[in-house]
């Protein structure tokens, strides 16, 4: 009876502890037009429940079902795997996939897309459509392709915006960078230290294609993007080619397409992991990096969510996630940065910390003589020479200069004697004069003999009958410029310039009130902010901020560095920097 309790206990925490990981729940539609909108805004915390009993005729997969739920398993493994990432956001969401169907959430019946859709309050939820209805595989069976899909989760889950052009853009080129990322890992076995580029690694959607044109499409490549390559399919690989593209949409009154504008940030990556030189531009030769540690960049800025909303925003946040991974001035870095600028992205390498040093003192001490050398005497010219030139000039007579004077070892010897002396007769005189001070002070105090120095000195303070008053100190000016600067908070979405008096200012309920109560009212609500939480000392000169921290409940920098009470950290204002003060994010900037 025990052994089966035990037993029913182990199965019971077994279950408990599996419990937590994201489910994925597929449903295999049959190739239906599916015009209504089924599939939005299903509740996160509901999935689950909602899983288990809506469409239960759908639940038996097909072939075209059954390969996009392997994918969608294939990229979740990846994550989970090499950056212990849980599910599409880190947080154990589960997954819904709905495949095999038409219609994109219009009613035009489409079957050649997919597409990813998750926000604050919906689970998270992939759509692989049919593509040619008759073919026994469809979209699903590109792992690149449903790999881009999850990327858009993996995109959502960072701080990266999506609300205009380059945001959109961003959003597509990153889920390129998953997409054929995971596709590389999976073919080298599983394992980021054997992933390996191949003539094709960063050609995706090659599988549907294929059918396309065995289905009678005229096609004029037989993969949808090749990120290596952008312009093979359309797209833009340079910023310098921006402009033009941008110039011929508005001339046509065509909207502009994120998926072309997305492939200069899409090249920059390729380069990264695969080394060579821009396709079209030229330029020079890169050194290849590979695909663990130019994802591991990625992914650094993705877990850290540092902030960017342009294509420089991207480049400066993975140069700093290089710098910050592998060291100021590494290959990772530097190569991070050559990747973007060889695109047309211009980001400066991130110098390490220069090391302050005292300026070097110039040594204006004489030369020492050496004591055990006897000084060297020229010997006289007593030479006779052959013909005694007559002088028939008259005698000059020297003429004696102040320039003209040398100091030689004697003169140098005698002056630092009369120094000596000097300074002996002017401590004799004082002390004479100090003696007679005190024995005045002796003589009206009656003070006895053999009474020490100190005690007659504190015995005469206290029989002044009238105290010294001393005289007046000068004010001193002070010669340094006293600057008001300037900074730009942000907390909650709601920005304002705060002017700083010698450059600091301190966060916390009641401090950041004396400089900007509206600011400051937006901290109330936070149990974990203290009265005063924190200092900011800005270096407008070298564009850095020095974060102190006052409270005991600790702050966090960027979402990485942690300090606790009294602890300091310095670091670069050339971006925004996030503090975070309890459950508030309160983001510093350079106005």
């Amino acid at each position: 009876m025990k052994t089966i309790t035990y037993l029913f206990i182990a199965i019971a925490f077994s279950w408990l502890s599996t419990s937590a990981n994201a489910e994925i729940y597929a449903f295999d539609f049959k190739g239906q037009c599916m015009t209504s909108e089924f599939d939005n805004f299903i509740p996160r915390h509901e999935a689950d429940s909602w899983a288990q009993t809506a469409f239960p005729e759908y639940r038996e997969l097909g072939e075209k079902a059954r390969m996009a739920k392997f994918n969608v398993q294939v990229a979740y493994d990846f994550f989970l795997q090499e950056y212990n990432w849980r599910s599409i956001d880190n947080l154990d969401t589960d997954i819904l996939l709905f495949a095999n169907y038409a219609g994109t959430r219009g009613d035009d019946c489409d079957s050649f897309n997919a597409y990813f859709w998750q926000n604050e309050v919906s689970a998270a939820e992939i759509s692989i459509l049919a593509g040619y209805p008759d073919a026994p595989t469809g979209i699903g069976h590109d792992l690149d392709v449903v790999g881009h899909e999850f990327g858009h989760g993996i995109y959502a889950a960072g701080s990266g915006g999506d609300g205009h052009l380059a945001g959109r853009a961003l959003n597509d080129s990153v889920a390129d960078m998953v997409g054929v990322t995971v596709r590389a890992w999976f073919e080298s076995g599983k394992s980021f230290e054997n992933t390996v580029v191949r003539a094709n690694t960063f050609e995706s959607g090659k599988h549907f294609m294929t059918n396309m044109r065995m289905a009678g499409y005229n096609v004029d490549v037989d993969f949808l993007r090749d990120i290596a390559n952008p312009t093979r399919h359309g797209g833009i690989s340079h910023t310098e080619d921006l402009e033009a593209y941008m110039l011929y949409v508005r001339s046509q009154n065509l909207e502009a397409d994120h998926y072309e504008v997305g492939g200069i940030t899409s090249l920059a990556y390729a380069l990264m992991v695969k080394g060579g030189q821009h396709p079209v531009k030229g330029g020079d030769s890169l050194e290849p990096m590979g695909f663990k540690t130019s994802f591991s960049i990625l992914m650094y800025v993705i877990k850290n969510k540092l902030p960017f909303n342009d294509n420089e925003d991207f480049a400066s946040a993975l140069s700093y996630a290089a710098s910050n991974m592998y060291g100021a001035q590494s290959t990772e870095h530097l190569g991070t940065v050559a990747a973007f600028n060889a695109v047309g992205v211009r980001v400066a390498p991130i110098m390490p910390p220069a090391i302050p040093t005292e300026p070097p003192v110039p040594d204006v001490s004489l030369p020492t003589p050496d004591l055990d050398q006897e000084p060297s005497v020229p010997a006289p010219d007593v030479s006779v020479p052959t013909s005694m030139p007559t002088d028939t000039s008259e005698p000059s007579i020297p003429q004696s200069t102040v320039s003209a004077l040398s100091l030689n070892g004697p003169m140098v010897l005698m002056m630092l004697g009369g120094v000596v002396v000097l300074l002996s007769m002017t401590v004799i005189l004082l002390s004479g004069k100090r003696n007679k001070e005190v024995q005045a002070h002796m003589k009206d105090a009656d003070v006895p003999l053999g009474v020490g120095l100190d005690t007659i000195l504190q015995d005469n303070r206290k029989v002044e009958k009238t105290p010294s008053v001393p005289e007046p100190t000068p004010s001193v000016v002070k010669t340094h410029k006293i600057a008001i600067e300037s900074l730009r908070l942000e907390i909650n979405g709601y920005a304002k310039t705060v002017e700083l008096q010698n450059s600091c200012v301190e966060l916390g309920r009641t401090a950041l009130a004396e400089v900007a109560q509206d600011l400051s009212e937006r901290l109330a609500d936070d149990p974990y902010i203290s009265r005063r939480h924190a200092r900011v000392d800005y270096y407008d000169t070298q564009q850095e901020v020095k974060i102190t921290c006052l409270s005991e409940n600790g702050l966090t920098i960027n979402g990485i560095h942690e300090l606790g009470v009294d602890e300091k950290a310095r670091i670069s204002i050339k971006r925004p920097v996030d503090i975070t003060l309890g459950k508030t994010k309160i983001t510093v900037s350079k106005v």
